[in-house]
């Protein structure tokens, strides 16, 4: 086969860049991501604890549920 050309060396290159262009790119997008599915996953268990609390009579803490609110805003903030 031999040697690469000159050629064959920059094509190889260019995609070698694009590739690990992409690999950031996706971690990016996968830190994002987790971003939302963290505060969606503390919404729901905020959720499910006032669904417990309010059938036991308890109305619970409306802080903690406006926390959640505002943490999730942050998020959605932080990601645009």
């Amino acid at each position: 086969m031999g040697p690469l050309t000159e050629r064959q060396k920059a094509a190889v290159l260019a995609t070698t860049q694009a590739l690990a262009a992409q690999d950031r790119q996706i971690e990016r997008n996968r830190q994002r991501q987790q971003l939302y599915i963290d505060a969606l996953s503390q919404m729901r268990d905020i959720v499910r604890a006032a669904t417990q609390d309010f059938a036991r009579g308890d109305l619970g803490q409306p802080t903690t549920c406006s926390t959640a609110c505002s943490r999730m805003r942050f998020v959605t903030c932080a990601t645009r």
